[in-house]
Parts: structure tokens; C-alpha cells; sequence
């Protein structure tokens, strides 16, 4: 018996930072119609839903037509739906929950108001049991899990299902702790919330999986987005496997131009990285992916790195020649003219002082005397940055700003440090040919 595996969903959003967003592919409605088709194809017994189907500024009249229209050809195949509610969509999914059943659509929401309940698919000779807990108000910072109902061994193998946020024991959203899930008698948990695809397996134990959007929505949200399939034995599940379901993928890619000379090898450096990136990804993504995403940073030392910054300014989209269209969202330069910082770092005054900074930024020692200094000089800057440029973490509903650590603030630093350390130690006709 298979079980097809989601959550996330976000019906009434699209994938931002993608050139042509009003092209239906990029909707979180089509990512939800090629779950419909994946589930009726692989002959799934029902599809079960970690939460957050419904974006929250989009509640009702974005979601629900595309949602019933699937749920209608789901119960044509006999195939149920079974679902929890998330912070997203806690108080519009039970409406829809109701709307459905009335309309004799075979969709099931456990877990209403805050209380753990339990349902049973059968296919055949196999059965598995699904027990879920769903979101009673917006905002949850209690442990659901502490109550739930898996401290026995059921006579199926066990699901359970629930959104919440993971090792994040202040969170607002359900904070779960992973001793709590592995210490209970289910197979594997399904959890909601932390939209990057998350798979925590063990051979002989339960899984813990964060299957993440389907469709890729924003820009932190990097690698491979889709759905996931599980088969049920008599007495155990097996482990996830993913279905690659995304038109978008998101991507970060570093690439080196310490050994360019002029700015046709730079190019060329580019263009063979995004070109290696494009056909990871066009494999991995399966027929679905149409666009490729890339945040890119060049950097190294060579002698042509006043003109990359022009050089980037004219790199927007990239065309593989294959089905996949290749947009460079951000275009970091983070190049620098090449120094001997090792000989001017015994010099006295700011050379000196830029040159230790240089090398203690580049080794990691974020505490050194004049590399904290560098670092607290550039991070007031963040804000005055591009959206794009800035160093956050996108997890569902939460962001962690730039710290003393992040790493693209350490190189911006160092990319400052250098270029002024250039600029007061090469000659005038250095810097005139540079």
C-alpha cells in the first residue's frame, strides 16, 4: 500500500523572484495539481497533509477551487485525503474540511481544536493508522507531542502527523523536540512548517520527514521541492522517497576567478559553473523544472577585479540552450586585487592594521582585535543592502538576520578591507593600470 506525502502547500502563493510569475506553473495551485496526478498515477490509498495547505493572506476564494477540483479527482479514485491544520491555515481548513465531507469528497482533517485524533487507511490486505494534531489558533508554544496518543505499539503501522517547528524550543509554532517524536511507538513522522525538504532516517527506526513546499516558493528555499511516497507492510513503512514536482528551483553558487586574467576567461568560468549547475538541476527536477534560480558570488584574487562588477551588471538571464532557463536573481562580487597581506601585516598603522584583519577574517577569528572592529564597521550597512543580498534564513514562517558569523558579511568585509588596503599600497601607476 502507498502513501503519498506533503505539506507546505500554500495554495494562493506563487514562486517569488521569477521572471514571468503570472505563468500558472509557478502557482502553488498547479504544485497541488501535480500532486493530484502523481498520487492517482502511483495509485496511492491516500495522501496525507501536514498542514499549511492554505496560504493565510489567500484563505478562501485563491483556494478553494483549485483544492476542490483535485479533492474531486482524488475521491474519483478512491483515494482519501487526509489532512492537519497549520498556523496558516488553522481557522479556514476546518471550514473547508466541512464543505467538502458535505459535498461527499473523501477529505479528512484530524486533530480539530488542539486535540489528537486517529483514522485508519485500508487498501486490501494492508492498514496503517494516521493520528494527527492540528494548529487552534495561530499562534501554539507548547509541545503538542507531549500528549499525543503513540506511547503503545498499535496493531498497524503508524503515521503521525503535525505541524510544528522542530528543535526550536521558543518558537510560537509548535515547538517539537526530536527525542519527544523518536521516543513514541509510531513508524514515521510527517511534520509541517520548515518549508526545505528535511529526511532524518535510520534503517530499523522510525523517519522523521519535513517533505518542504512542493513548489519551491521563495529563495532560501534551495534544492530539490516535490512530494513523497511511502509503502506500508504488514508491520512497518518503509522510507520516503521522493518525487521531484517544482517548475522552479532555487540555487547559491560560489565561483572562483582567481585564475582569470581578462574577462573572457572570467566568462567563461561563469558560464561553465551556471551551465554545471543547470544540468544538476534539469536532472534532478525531473520533466516539471522550468526555472533555475541562481544567487551567484564570484570572488578570488585577480587582477581584473575592478571591471567584474560591469561585468556582472550585464549577466542577468542565461540561456543553457536545454529546458531550463537559467535567471541570476543576485550577482555578488566579492573579487579583490591580489595582496601579499602576510608581508604587510607586520607594517605599522592602517596598512598593518587592515592587512592582520585580512588574515584573521579569512582563518575564522571573528574575535581578533581588528577583524571585530572590520565586522561591526560593515554589518550597520545591512539594511542600505538589496533585499536579495542580505544574509537571511528562510524557515516557513520564521527569519534569522545577519550575525557577527555570517559568512556573506565576513566576506564583504574582507572584500572592503582589501580594496582599500590596494588602494593605499600600490603605486599611482598600479593603480592607473589596474
Amino acid at each position: 500500500m502507498k502513501i503519498l506525502l506533503t505539506g507546505d502547500v500554500h495554495v494562493g502563493r506563487a514562486s517569488s523572484a521569477v521572471p514571468g510569475i503570472a505563468t500558472g506553473g509557478l502557482l502553488a495551485a498547479s504544485a497541488w495539481q501535480r500532486i493530484v496526478d502523481l498520487a492517482i498515477n502511483e495509485g496511492v490509498a491516500a495522501v496525507l497533509i501536514s498542514g499549511d495547505l492554505v496560504e493565510r493572506s489567500n484563505k478562501y476564494f485563491e483556494a478553494r477551487g483549485p483544492i476542490e477540483a483535485g479533492l474531486r479527482k482524488l475521491s474519483a479514485e478512491n483515494i482519501r485525503t487526509i489532512a492537519v491544520a497549520g498556523n496558516h491555515d488553522y481557522d479556514i481548513l476546518p471550514r473547508l474540511a466541512d464543505e467538502f465531507v458535505a459535498q461527499g469528497l473523501r477529505f479528512e482533517l484530524l486533530g480539530r481544536n488542539g486535540q489528537w485524533t486517529e483514522t485508519t487507511v485500508t487498501a486490501g490486505e494492508r492498514s496503517i493508522t494516521v493520528i494527527g494534531w492540528s494548529f487552534p489558533s495561530a499562534e501554539v508554544r507548547e509541545n503538542p507531542v507531549e500528549n499525543a496518543p503513540v506511547r503503545q505499539r498499535g496493531a498497524h503501522p503508524t503515521i503521525g502527523l503535525v505541524h510544528g517547528d522542530l528543535g526550536a524550543t521558543s518558537s510560537k509554532y509548535a515547538p517539537l523536540d526530536a527525542t519527544e517524536l523518536t521516543g513514541t511507538k509510531v513508524d514515521g513522522w510527517l511534520l509541517g512548517h520548515i518549508h526545505a525538504p528535511k529526511l532524518q532516517a535510520n534503517p530499523g527506526s522510525l523517519w522523521i520527514l519535513y517533505p518542504g513546499s512542493p513548489q519551491a516558493l521563495d529563495p532560501g528555499e534551495t534544492g530539490v521541492h516535490g512530494a513523497w511516497i511511502v509503502e506500508a507492510t504488514a508491520s512497518s513503512l518503509s522510507s520516503p522517497i521522493r518525487f521531484a514536482l517544482s517548475t522552479a528551483r532555487y540555487e547559491r553558487r560560489q565561483v572562483s576567478l582567481q585564475d582569470c586574467d581578462d574577462e573572457l576567461s572570467a566568462q567563461a568560468a561563469i558560464d561553465g559553473a551556471l551551465r554545471q549547475l543547470a544540468d544538476q538541476a534539469r536532472e534532478e527536477g525531473g520533466g516539471h523544472l522550468a526555472n533555475l534560480v541562481v544567487d551567484l558570488e564570484v570572488e578570488g584574487e585577480t587582477l581584473m577585479s575592478p571591471s567584474v562588477p560591469d561585468m556582472l551588471e550585464r549577466l542577468e538571464a542565461f540561456s543553457t540552450g536545454g529546458s531550463v532557463e537559467v535567471h541570476a536573481r543576485s550577482r555578488t562580487d566579492l573579487t579583490s586585487i591580489p595582496l601579499d597581506v602576510t608581508m604587510l601585516s607586520g607594517a605599522s598603522g592602517l596598512p598593518g592594521m587592515l592587512a592582520r584583519a585580512i588574515i584573521d577574517l579569512e582563518a575564522g577569528r571573528l574575535d581578533a582585535p581588528e577583524a571585530k572592529s572590520l565586522m561591526q564597521r560593515v554589518l550597520p550597512l545591512m539594511d542600505s543592502l538589496p533585499q536579495q543580498l542580505q544574509s537571511t534564513e528562510f524557515v516557513g514562517d520564521s527569519e534569522r538576520r545577519a550575525t557577527l558569523e555570517d559568512t556573506f558579511f565576513r566576506k564583504e568585509a574582507l572584500k572592503s578591507a582589501k580594496a582599500i588596503l590596494a588602494a593605499i599600497t600600490r603605486t599611482p601607476r598600479e593603480r592607473a593600470n589596474a
